[in-house]
């Protein structure tokens, strides 16, 4: 009885050290040529981003941006001046296993909308922001705010107007 003990105790540090060795030492190695693989692709242009899995798009324009459906395109489209937009927030949701980076997009007639990175044209709307909205911080002084730490809502002020003249009446904001 006790040489079966053993033998069980022993088989079980065994598989154990495996486990172990192989968290040190192979699964690292593994994931650090996947990730100089991917890089590389990057810098030579082979890499291909996977598709968005959003229904929806963000043309961006010099007077502005549409938040449209793609699948399916019928619905009607939503346009957003640049001179419309008061007020910007970056924030994240918590989509169970990942997050997903978002933006509330506020403008004079009081409205919201929401927009996310998983929407094709994500990465023209956030190039463009301090292009047609001066003040507006661009994407490398909020990006790790919004980021880190993981499951965090971690809201973000990204632009806001300091004075806009709103029907007749000065909204200092």
């Amino acid at each position: 009885m006790t040489d079966l003990l053993v033998i069980a105790v022993g088989v079980s540090l065994v598989f154990w050290g495996v486990t172990w060795a192989y968290d040190r030492w192979v699964r690292p190695r593994i994931i650090q040529r996947w990730v100089d693989k991917t890089f590389e692709n990057m810098r030579s242009g082979a890499y291909v981003p996977p598709v968005k899995q959003s229904e929806h798009c963000i043309p961006v324009g010099s007077t502005g941006f549409i938040v449209a459906r793609s699948r399916p395109p019928f619905v009607s489209p939503n346009f957003i001046a640049w001179t419309d937009v008061v007020r910007i927030v970056a924030f994240k949701q918590d989509w169970w296993t990942v997050d997903c980076i978002c933006l509330a997009i506020a403008t004079a007639d009081g409205t919201t909308t929401e927009v996310n990175e998983e929407m094709d044209g994500w990465e023209a709307l956030v190039e463009a922001l301090p292009k047609n909205l001066p003040g507006s911080k661009p994407w490398s002084e909020w990006f790790l705010q919004v980021a880190f730490p993981a499951f965090a809502t971690n809201e973000t002020l990204i632009f806001e107007r300091t004075s806009l003249l709103i029907r007749g009446t000065v909204d200092l904001r």
